[in-house]
């Protein structure tokens, strides 16, 4: 049997472990407090930050708001990152002009129904102009499919994605500082691949691989097992994303979302402690945090159309 260059790569000394160890912590005491947080205090009082090769999965059935969840946590990455690194959002589940008309809706304030529907007036195109002049400096890169270059629509696996964060860093010179898959159950299979449920887990594990391949946070989404529906409590747990137990097993950290007006009856109290069932709801779990404290359930109120989410006010 011969003995390749990867294979060393892979095997450490213990003098070599402890070296790397304490490089490790010498390098979070200098960065502590850093890295992607949530961006509201209360989260983020009890949520460790995303963490170079972490993989953090958003676990919610459909409708449910994970793909918006996870356009809030790609916006506020963006406020702390340098200026050779960019955010990257791949995404399967809507075109990438789509995507964009969200984030414009967001800073316009003007509702994302509103402009799908194209129902804007000249004022308010002078201020989706104005928006997407910004936007076109603003350090988020999508990865995906265009309603205006349909023509070219290549097949899009994982793997084309990991070779896309290659080419981000080698021909454009930046490091990514998160990356986004919406979502796993979208992703499309390697051709001649395996059944559905192996290729399932292999992309969750390339997920993984890529988050300390790349050296940054990977945010993987997870549409929910249809099971939680028939639930009287609606919000994900660990072990509750569809098809694959490999989200659990392989993820550093695990969020799940609810909108309850979704299922249940408006003005319905629910939770512990009790909260009305409104359409600005959103329930937060995070089911899963490696060195940290989980489950943790936080209310927030959300705006949907703006995808804007804060703290909601508790009751008294």
């Amino acid at each position: 049997m011969t003995i390749d260059d990867n294979t060393k790569t892979v095997v450490y000394t213990p003098q070599e472990i402890s070296a790397l160890t304490l490089k490790e912590i010498e390098e979070r005491r200098k960065t502590s407090g850093q890295g992607v947080t949530f961006g509201l205090s209360e989260i983020d009082r009890v949520m460790l930050p995303f963490r170079p090769g972490e993989l953090i999965s958003v676990i919610g059935l459909t409708s449910q708001y994970k793909s918006g969840l996870m356009m809030f946590l790609a916006r506020n990455a963006i406020k702390n990152i340098t200026d050779n690194q960019v955010v990257v959002y791949c995404t399967w589940e809507q075109a990438i002009e789509e995507h964009a008309l969200m984030e414009l809706a967001n800073v316009t304030k003007i509702d994302a129904s509103q402009i799908a529907r194209g129902k804007i007036d000249d004022e308010q195109f002078k201020q989706l102009k104005g928006a997407a002049v910004r936007r076109a400096a603003n350090p988020l890169w999508l990865v995906g499919h265009s309603i205006q270059n349909r023509k070219k629509r290549p097949n899009l696996t994982i793997d084309d994605v990991a070779r896309g964060m290659m080419l981000i860093e080698n021909e454009w010179g930046y490091r990514p500082a998160l990356i986004v898959i919406d979502y796993l159950q979208r992703v499309q299979s390697a051709a001649g691949g395996s059944d559905r449920r192996v290729e399932q887990m292999r992309i969750v594990d390339r997920c993984k691989d890529m988050a300390l391949a790349m050296g940054c946070p990977v945010l993987l989404g997870a549409q929910a097992k249809q099971e939680v529906i028939n639930r009287g409590w609606k919000l994900p747990g660990e072990y509750d994303a569809a098809e694959t137990a490999n989200v659990a097993h392989a993820s550093d950290k695990i969020l799940s979302v609810w909108l309850p007006h979704r299922t249940e009856p408006k003005g319905a109290m629910i939770g512990n402690p009790l909260v009305e069932v409104t359409e600005n709801l959103l329930i937060i779990n995070l089911a899963k945090q490696k060195f940290g404290p989980a489950p943790q359930y936080f209310y927030e109120y959300v705006v949907p159309e703006r995808n804007e989410i804060t703290q909601l006010a508790r009751l008294p």
